[in-house]
């Protein structure tokens, strides 16, 4: 009897030991499986955000690289108005040089006719009223035309102003979009650590649940005795293996919407 007592003195001695560093051991990995879940969290709602801005600037870059080529056909089409009209005034200012032209040659011809000088005078001079009639109507469309051109003009400098700030904005876009490249990229890195991390725990946590086994088959205690523990820690491995894949699927979707991205650029 006495060698019993002893026996089962020693094997409750070594069970409560055991029991104490197992249960400190599971209280570590539990501490160190709740701070990856959390970080996880975070990198999942930073990889939201990330996928959120990148299909706002996706938008904004499609309506922007449309806005440039618009106000280059209305630059182009403006221009080529501007120039129609210039050569038609150029046209117009010819013949008038033309006209003037004739009525230096017709006076010149008048005088050297001497006994027609006074009938020729007279037609000579409804001749110039005709022509100062005719450059007050050239004066008037000139200042219209002139008055038009010069709001066109006004308007092609505010798109070409446009087109620069465009410019501008549209390389602030590039520069947004390389950066969060290089954020997505520290991401990737960050969530492969975790995920050799989540390996080693895993690992580790198998190891310790073998080591339980063994301990519980040579203290002779039912299996049972543990069995809400291992269904607790399979259920919290099991939440760290969703959370990773979803996290893999986000990433996934953004590094394709990168891609679709700089092929479109």
């Amino acid at each position: 009897m006495p060698n019993n007592s002893d026996g089962l003195e020693e094997e409750h001695e070594r069970w409560t030991e055991m029991e104490s560093e197992w249960i400190s051991l599971t209280d570590d990995l539990r501490m160190d499986i709740d701070n990856h879940r959390r970080h996880a969290a975070d990198l999942e709602i930073e990889l939201r955000k990330e996928k959120t801005a990148s299909e706002e600037l996706n938008d904004a870059l499609g309506r922007a690289m449309l806005g440039p080529l618009t106000s280059y056909n209305d630059f182009i089409e403006q221009y080529t108005e501007l120039q129609e009209k210039y050569d038609e005034l150029v046209k117009r200012h010819n013949v008038t040089l033309a006209g003037i032209v004739d009525v230096k040659k017709a006076a010149a011809k008048a005088a050297v006719k001497g006994r027609h000088g006074k009938s020729f005078a007279k037609s000579f001079s409804a001749e110039l009223t005709a022509i100062r009639a005719e450059k007050e109507k050239e004066r008037e469309f000139l200042k219209k035309e002139n008055k038009g051109l010069k709001i066109q003009l006004r308007d092609t400098a505010e798109a070409v102003q446009a087109a620069g700030e465009l410019l501008i904005r549209l390389r602030e876009a590039e520069q947004y979009v390389q950066s969060s490249e290089e954020r997505f990229s520290l991401l990737e890195e960050e969530n492969a650590k975790l995920k050799m991390q989540m390996e080693k725990l895993k690992g580790k946590h198998q190891t310790e649940m073998s080591t339980m086994k063994q301990y519980l088959a040579e203290s002779k205690l039912p299996g049972s005795a543990l069995q809400p523990w291992f269904t607790g820690n399979e259920e919290h491995l099991s939440e760290d293996r969703t959370g990773l894949v979803k996290e893999n699927e986000e990433q996934t979707y953004k590094r394709n919407k990168a891609i679709s991205y700089k092929s479109t650029v």
